[in-house]
């Protein structure tokens, strides 16, 4: 939308330029009153409500990449060992048992989807690392996410 940059904004701040920003939204269905406005236009609601899409769409993203570990670490060869509760110690353990759990769920279901058997002890001492690693990243980064959404709500 063409917002104006320049001009006389009184006492009220960011809520004309926001008005123009928030503009599209109601071209298709007019707003059913001043709340309406009020609450797209201010820059805090606005940008909460963006703020927890967009968590969302990294959680989804979070999932795909659980599914594509799992998916990676069978086509590797690599067992269930490295998900695991025998993981490496860390501040957020609880967060890197969860992603291995998941890894571990995920790569189950594939193989009862797929039909495929279960990789077989490759005598391998210690799995590849970027497969040992996926629960301490996938993890770390759920802890974030499960950060980011605690502040989200207290926003919201």
């Amino acid at each position: 939308p063409d917002v104006p940059r320049h001009g006389s904004l009184g006492a009220s701040g960011d809520l004309i330029p926001m008005a123009h920003a928030v503009a599209p939204i109601f071209a298709d269905e007019p707003p059913r009153g001043p709340r309406d406005v009020l609450a797209l236009v201010n820059t805090n609601s606005m940008m909460s409500s963006l703020a927890l899409e967009c968590h969302a769409r990294v959680r989804t993203l979070w999932r795909l990449g659980v599914a594509a570990t799992a998916a990676t670490s069978l086509a590797l060869g690599a067992r269930d060992e490295p998900f695991g509760a025998g993981l490496a110690r860390n501040p957020r353990q609880d967060r890197i048992a969860y992603a291995g759990q998941q890894l571990r769920d995920a790569r189950a279901r594939l193989l009862a989807r797929t039909g495929l058997p279960a990789p077989a002890d490759n005598g391998i001492v210690q799995e590849r690392y970027s497969v040992r690693c996926a629960p301490q990243v996938l993890g770390n980064a759920d802890a974030n996410l499960e950060f980011a959404a605690g502040r989200l709500l207290d926003e919201a």
